[in-house]
């Protein structure tokens, strides 16, 4: 296996248009391509901790759960070797419609973090746009966005977005996403707090510094 390439998977929280003030999208690795421990925490957390009446859904999420399981879920991903690259956007207080290139940019900045940190990265995404063409558009938006701030020689390998019912480790991610966005839009720390060593990047940047560089070098 290639020591330099690393598996990741990225989601955010809340939506890139909700009326709140940081967006946050969030890359967790591992050099595991089947890590097996990390895919079997959510089907732990059914077992253990999840309530009766949320059992039956097909996804658990950050967002939905109680206390008890959001603080099992981030305990349980904070003992394995998995490194945490979080991108919290500053909207300024704007409107910041979810388009494929606004959320293009959003994660294509947050892949360029992670290839600061290693060389190759082989990326599932939450499957976002039901349309095909908007799916390509926002891939697109997301490699270029890759190219112009990535250092020279890192790549990133898209796999096909996957819908995260189908992926425990994209609602892993979800998780991490949920505690990140409560640090910033909440000011409720003790999320983070858990999972913090696992976290190398956790970076600030605002909306129209951002966009500017990237749609108007």
């Amino acid at each position: 296996m290639n020591s330099n390439l690393v598996y990741g998977f990225l989601d955010e929280s809340p939506a890139l248009s909700d009326d709140v003030l940081f967006f946050c999208v969030d890359i967790v690795s591992t050099s595991d391509k089947t890590n097996k421990q990390l895919q079997n925490i959510i089907k732990r957390a059914r077992k253990r901790v999840v309530k009766k009446k949320l059992k039956s859904l097909s996804e658990i999420k950050f967002h939905d759960s109680d206390e008890r399981t959001r603080i099992y879920v981030l305990k349980e991903i904070a003992k394995y070797n998995v490194k945490i690259i979080a991108v919290i956007i500053d909207k300024q207080g704007r409107v910041v419609k979810d388009t494929p290139l606004n959320y293009g940019i959003a994660v294509g900045t947050t892949i360029a973090e992670m290839l600061s940190v290693y060389p190759v990265l082989n990326l599932t995404l939450d499957k976002k746009f039901t349309k095909g063409e908007q799916e390509v558009e926002f891939l697109k938006y997301a490699q270029e966005t890759v190219e112009k701030l990535a250092p020279k020689n890192k790549s990133v390998v898209f796999n096909p977005p996957k819908d995260s019912k189908q992926d425990s480790l994209l609602q892993l991610t979800d998780f991490v996403a949920g505690a990140i966005q409560a640090k910033y839009n909440n000011k409720d720390n003790h999320y983070v707090e858990i999972i913090q060593d696992k976290i190398v990047v956790e970076k600030m940047i605002k909306w129209t510094k951002l966009k500017k560089r990237i749609v108007n070098p």
